[in-house]
């Protein structure tokens, strides 16, 4: 009896074992049913209970996803569909149907202790998929998915905790700080994944192999806190700023500056580095009074925050790159930074330190004899130790020895 390979099967059959649609289908499904169930079809208010069984079948339906793939990864001719189930895996496990946030929102003490739970899972998860990709967990990748995943998790319950001190209103203000946590996720992403010698570790080979699903699971957890934290302004009716997304921007002017050192991207990282505070600074230019506050005596806005990051990222493009526009354009930012919180201080400031320029420069220069004479004399004694000074230095130098008149007369014939 022979054994018909995959090749041998006709087209529509072999298509279809190719691709094997029901994984998909499957988590379609349970995302339709999500969405379903906890009223985000029709804006209503779901019971508490309804909630928390719909989060336990869905830590389930996520364990079975990863313990499939994981069975499968290393099994002849399926490895295919092992990948596409950690793809899956790695799109729930991003809260995509925000369950998470629903459980705070009903219950500061209930979601509390079931994010807890959660989250302990969402870690085991992770520990298993990395196993199964033979990348250790004690590694880079996973402290850069675990710090991603921590934010992912804490940030409702944070914002809960915060409304509910205010009468149920969360400051723009803190909406601002997240922004501010979302941004270190592409500084550490670079710290790990790029500055510390990854590329010669003994998983480079199985992290290069399994990229996709790797990438999968960095790049959406950054997306899914971006949607939780945008949303908030709306969840929490708190007024959305421009400058909330400069602290993103200044984030990645130091991802996209530092990540490699090749020449062929080079330009591109000069000018990611040196365009994007730029543009930060732009968004940060109309400063809120709502996130306006004191620390240590000082005035602190967004302005005078970003000024002063920017002020850092110049520095280390500099101390990177080499190139003397950083340093410019850091000494730009801490001249701004200084001379106000605000743009319109910063304007009326310059204006005043340019008149009072104008009014010292006036008085320095002589306006009769006797004022020309006594410059004139000044000037003298300081041309004096110049003069001295070069003659010093003159004289410490080493002679060059020249090469007598017959030696030269020698070597031309």
């Amino acid at each position: 009896m022979t054994t018909r390979t995959l090749t041998d099967r006709p087209f529509l059959l072999r298509s279809f074992l190719q691709h094997n649609p029901f994984y998909l289908l499957s988590a379609a499904c349970m995302l339709g049913g999500c969405l379903a169930l906890t009223n985000s079809l029709s804006w209503s208010p779901i019971d508490r209970g309804r909630l928390l069984m719909l989060m336990a079948a869905l830590n389930v339906y996520e364990l079975l996803l990863v313990g499939l793939a994981v069975f499968l990864i290393r099994r002849r001719n399926v490895r295919g569909d092992a990948i596409k189930l950690l793809l899956l895996e790695a799109f729930f496990i991003v809260d995509v149907a925000f369950l998470n946030s629903e459980v705070f929102a009903k219950d500061f003490g209930v979601g509390l202790l079931v994010n807890l739970i959660v989250y302990g899972l969402a870690i085991f998860k992770l520990a298993l998929i990395l196993t199964a990709l033979e990348i250790p967990v004690v590694s880079e990748p996973f402290f850069l998915l675990l710090f991603e995943i921590t934010l992912l998790f804490a940030t409702p319950g944070l914002f809960k905790f915060i409304s509910d001190r205010d009468n149920g209103k969360l400051p723009e203000l803190a909406v601002y700080a997240a922004w501010w946590g979302i941004a270190a996720i592409p500084v550490v992403y670079v710290w790990l994944m790029h500055w510390r010698p990854v590329n010669f570790s003994t998983y480079a080979k199985a992290l290069l192999k399994n990229k996709l699903v790797i990438g999968a699971l960095i790049a959406l957890p950054l997306a899914s806190l971006i949607a939780h934290v945008s949303t908030a302004n709306w969840v929490y009716k708190a007024r959305w700023f421009p400058t909330n997304v400069a602290p993103l921007l200044l984030g990645l002017a130091i991802a996209l500056g530092t990540y490699d050192r090749h020449v062929v991207s080079l330009t591109f990282r000069l000018r990611a580095q040196i365009l994007l505070p730029i543009a930060a600074i732009v968004l940060s230019l109309g400063t809120p009074y709502q996130l306006e506050f004191g620390f240590a005596g000082l005035s602190l806005t967004p302005l005078r925050i970003v000024f002063a990051t920017a002020t850092l990222i110049y520095v280390q493009g500099y101390w990177f790159h080499r190139h003397t526009y950083f340093a410019w354009a850091a000494c730009i930012c801490i001249v701004l930074g200084g001379l106000g919180a605000t743009w319109s201080m910063i304007v009326s400031n310059l204006s005043l330190v340019v008149d009072k320029s104008k009014e010292t420069s006036s008085r320095l220069i002589p306006e009769t004899a006797t004022q020309w004479g006594v410059l004139a004399v000044t000037a003298s004694f300081v041309l004096l130790v110049l003069g001295a000074l070069v003659s010093l230095f003159k004289s410490s130098a080493p002679e060059t020895l020249e090469p007598a008149t017959g030696q030269l007369l020698d070597e031309e014939a």
